[in-house]
């Protein structure tokens, strides 16, 4: 009878054994599977437009590039708007010749020959998998590419959201709009490009443009200490400035085109999120403020205005630091925004509230002026009934919809 327990026992620990080792094995077919089956990133569309917000964190360099690819016709666009630098047209064909110039009256243009054209839709093909990570608030599948270049592809969309080069330039991607194309009068070089006797030997040519078209680290200046504090400029009455706007806390970057117009009493911003909708942004120095897309609009009113343009003045001088290139005169405003301005264009280049929010200033036009037509909210945002109360408007449909940007400041033009 013991003996035959003891066989039966026996026999139920070989069988499990042997289920426990099938199972190992089948847990290792599903890895070595899975191993195998590494997600690939999506090449790209043979036709496409993109905003990007690029940073050089070895040379401290910010910028704003907007990116038209087209492989069909073997051409490449970057309108690259350094900051608070000139715009530069980087213009690419797969010839291997690109040409690099601006529109303004400098009339610059350098020309340059490479061995290879412009990157084919596939040119990730090969990278290698490292798994899933968090970036700009998107959850990315990641690859790498030759230790060159590291890629971030969202989960869900596929779209491009991030990528880094081993050089230190990173590539934040605010928009990816697929099979836009540019009209083919924009793809043509401009004409002082080809007056030259001969074109430049491409080495010659390369150590001549390295770090072309504007470099932002500039020398320390000296500067005697005056007897008064150094005061920020006011804002010009009418102006237009990019600014590239990153929530630290929240994690959300965004792309924002302000209209200040003081005389008329209105501002306008355009504000462009991350992989997300483009939200129009008009107050009226009445206190009202429309927040719409193409179809939706909130209406909020407040019981101040728009910043008036000395909206600065009482601040606190902080001395000066550099930031994104640039030496800057700082000054603190009620401990609520830290404020910078170039010492030598007193431009204002970069600010940062008590929140988390930064903002680079990338272009700052004086005089800069909208057309009417685009300052009138659509017909939609006036079918509303009026019996929504002010207060109710304010907490319930904008507290935080989508992003507030000169009206965060508001309280301070009255400080």
């Amino acid at each position: 009878m013991m003996n035959c327990i003891l066989k039966k026992k026996t026999k139920m620990m070989i069988m499990t054994m042997i289920f426990c080792l099938l199972l190992t094995n089948a847990s290792s077919s599903r890895i070595t599977e899975k191993k195998d089956e590494d997600p690939k990133p999506k090449p790209w569309p043979e036709q496409f437009h993109s905003v990007l917000v690029m940073n050089n964190t070895k040379k401290n360099e910010l910028q704003v590039t907007d990116l038209w690819y087209d492989w069909p016709n073997g051409r490449n666009l970057n309108l690259i708007q350094n900051q608070l630098g000139k715009l530069l047209y980087d213009l690419e064909w797969n010839n291997g010749t690109s040409y690099y110039y601006t529109l303004d009256a400098t009339s610059e243009c350098r020309t340059l020959l490479f061995e290879v054209g412009i990157l084919r839709p596939n040119w990730l093909e090969g990278a290698t998998y490292l798994g899933q990570k968090h970036m700009d608030g998107f959850l990315c599948n990641v690859w790498e590419k030759v230790d060159f270049i590291w890629y971030y592809e969202d989960v869900v969309t596929r779209r491009p959201v991030y990528w880094l080069f081993y050089t230190g330039l990173y590539a934040h991607v605010i928009t990816f709009e697929e099979g836009v194309v540019l009209e083919d009068s924009r793809w043509q070089a401009p004409v002082y490009c080809f007056n030259k006797k001969a074109v430049e030997e491409e080495e010659e040519e390369q150590q001549e443009t390295a770090g072309y078209p504007h470099q932002f680290l500039r020398d320390a200046i000296i500067t005697e200490k005056k007897a008064e504090d150094p005061k920020p400029k006011p804002w010009p009455e009418q102006f237009h400035s990019v600014l590239v706007i990153n929530n630290t806390k929240k994690n959300e970057l965004q792309v924002t085109d302000l209209w200040y117009d003081w005389p008329n009493g209105r501002n306008l911003n355009l504000i462009q999120k991350q992989l997300g909708k483009l939200l129009y942004d008009v107050e009226w120095n009445n206190g009202t403020s429309y927040y719409y897309t193409t179809s939706e609009c909130r209406t909020v009113l407040f019981e101040v205005g728009i910043l008036r343009p000395n909206w600065l003045e009482g601040a606190t001088y902080l001395g000066q630091k550099h930031m994104d290139g640039f030496l800057c005169n700082v000054w603190q405003k009620v401990d609520f925004l830290w404020y910078y301005e170039d010492v030598v264009t007193r431009r204002p280049v970069y600010w940062l509230f008590y929140t988390g929010r930064a903002v680079h200033v990338i272009t700052f036009e004086e005089g800069a002026v909208l057309e009417d037509l685009q300052w009138q909210a659509p017909v939609y945002c006036f079918n509303k009934k009026e019996e929504e109360e002010e207060q109710q408007q304010q907490q319930q449909q904008i507290d935080g919809y989508p992003h507030q940007f000169l009206r965060d400041i508001m309280p301070l033009a009255f400080t």
